[in-house]
């Protein structure tokens, strides 16, 4: 698998994971993941958030549904009634 396929199943798999979360489930550094996560903005199979010193990731090619406006109790979205372009 490459890389950037292994980053878009970690963030499927985690809707709203951390930079740092996806440097240590990948064991890339920093500017390789920077580098890879930039490219997948870029293709439009990514969503990056950035706000109050966080970056978290979205995916734009899910195959479930994930609510980006409804919050669990930890923060992330939840896997509920979105609609997400496939």
């Amino acid at each position: 698998m490459n890389r950037g396929a292994e980053i878009i199943k970690l963030i499927e798999e985690n809707p709203g994971i951390k930079f740092r979360e996806i440097m240590r489930e990948t064991q890339m550094k920093n500017g390789v993941l920077s580098y890879h996560v930039k490219r997948l903005e870029e293709s439009g199979s990514v969503k990056i958030e950035r706000k109050s010193g966080q970056t978290r990731f979205y995916p734009l090619c899910h195959r479930g549904r994930i609510n980006l406006n409804k919050k669990s109790e930890t923060g992330n979205p939840t896997k509920n009634n979105a609609y997400i372009a496939q």
